[in-house]
């Protein structure tokens, strides 16, 4: 993947840095030619249209069975891919398998920054979701100055936004470089793991939490058949039915939009005691709500509080999860907690009252 025009003088097209160079991802070096998949892939951004010259998706398909396309970088705002729209569609009408990607930005507040970037990447890729479309993907590949404690906190706040937008786990792409001094976590092996590892070797290395991967990027360096500039290769590990297969996807549908109705699957919270004022409705889990706007979960409906970020705001709840619910006091699950069964309607203990800042499914 390439770093965007927008940390590059000169214009998208122009931008020659690769992952590889940029995140300690290994050598700009192909991968063997022994095939390790039959199945292989691009990824593409803007980077692949020099002096604006469109890519013949046809052609792409005749040696290729995926692509994965840029959306966007960071807030809303910052970078959208402007080839987005294009690619997908004619890469989707040739009969490949199609997916899309969100480069990653982190700032701080971490929780409040990665939730936005989730949101501006739902908005901008949605209305293309359905099937035949592989789960959303982020792309971390640079820290931004965050520690590695930070950085844990937004890429799980991204994922989780991500997981409560899409209904579908994400995709994580990053090289084992990278995440093992950046991150330094081993806490997200449950998401697929697209790893960049340039080597010559039959398989690549893996950050820690991983013990398998689902697709690899070997080269930043191929030549492929309708594409005018040196493009990301892919191998996806598996046959070509089981790549349709996680096309397709666990869940069909997005999970239930916030719209400040308590809907079934929900866990609602409102400002005040006995379920009145402005409600809340979330995801089953949630590890952070954010505190400040405009990336915070708030409170939604009409009445007393509504806007309000509901961390530390919250007096009652209903859970419409089907499942038991426990609120933490503080995030990522933490701290004092209150149980509430499926179906309950509960006012938060005094130790909970407005002080709120996460829960979960238990």
């Amino acid at each position: 993947m390439m770093l965007s025009a927008r940390r590059i003088a000169g214009s998208v097209a122009a931008a020659t840095l690769t992952l590889g160079t940029v995140a300690g991802l290994g050598a700009v070096a192909p991968a063997a030619d022994a095939a390790v998949s039959s199945v292989t892939g691009v990824d593409v951004s803007a980077s692949q249209h020099p002096n604006g010259a469109a890519i013949n998706w046809a052609s792409v398909a005749t040696t290729e069975k995926f692509a994965i396309v840029k959306a966007t970088e960071g807030m809303s705002g910052n970078y959208d891919n402007p080839w987005f729209a294009r690619d997908f569609d004619g890469a989707k009408a040739a009969g490949l398998v199609v997916g899309t990607y969100h480069f990653a930005d982190p700032g701080l507040p971490a929780t409040d920054d990665a939730v936005g970037e989730a949101r501006h990447y739902y908005a901008v890729v949605k209305s293309r979701q359905g099937a035949g479309v592989l789960p959303p993907a982020l792309d971390i590949e640079e820290a931004q100055g965050l520690t590695p404690a930070q950085l844990r906190t937004w890429v799980s706040s991204f994922l989780a936004e991500s997981k409560r937008l899409f209904g579908r786990t994400p995709i994580v792409y990053t090289g084992p470089a990278f995440w093992d001094s950046a991150v330094a976590s081993t806490s997200f092996g449950g998401n697929p793991l697209w790893i960049a590892h340039y080597t010559t070797a039959t398989s690549p290395r893996l950050p820690s939490g991983w013990s398998s991967w689902k697709m690899w990027q070997y080269t930043s360096k191929a030549s492929v058949s309708g594409i005018g500039h040196v493009v990301d290769r892919n191998y996806f590990n598996g046959t070509l039915a089981q790549l349709k297969a996680f096309a397709g996807g666990t869940a069909t549908t997005p999970a239930p939009t916030r719209n400040g109705v308590c809907e079934a699957g929900e866990f609602c919270y409102y400002y005040n005691s006995f379920e009145a004022g402005s409600l809340s409705d979330h995801a089953p889990s949630q590890a952070d709500y954010g505190a400040t706007q405009p990336g915070c979960y708030e409170f939604k409906s009409a009445g007393n509080g509504q806007g309000v970020c509901v961390k530390n705001h919250a007096a009652s709840v209903w859970n419409r999860t089907g499942k038991t619910v426990r609120v933490y006091f503080n995030s990522s699950y933490g701290g004092t907690s209150q149980a509430v069964a499926a179906g309950t309607k509960a006012n938060l203990v005094t130790a909970l009252k407005n002080q709120n800042a996460s829960h979960r499914t238990v």
